[in-house]
């Protein structure tokens, strides 16, 4: 069966607060966000957040999706 999506929330991948408190908002998807929405000086730590709010904590049946920048960026 497919999954219908109706909403997708989008995070910057940076926010740590943003990152636990997204489940909340009932989207059917999020999208962490670590292109536009993090600056450059943040992009590694933003990183290392993301890999530990997917480790730590439960999003249930909500879809996750992890935008990232190209490879040559």
């Amino acid at each position: 069966m497919e999954r219908l999506r109706r909403t997708m929330m989008f995070v910057p991948g940076a926010n740590a607060a943003m990152l636990r408190d997204a489940p909340l908002y009932g989207a059917d998807s999020i999208m962490f966000d670590l292109e536009d929405a993090v600056s450059l000086k943040e992009k590694d730590s933003a990183r290392v957040l993301v890999h530990s709010a997917l480790k730590t904590f439960d999003y249930g049946n909500i879809e996750i999706v992890v935008r990232i920048n190209a490879l040559d960026a």
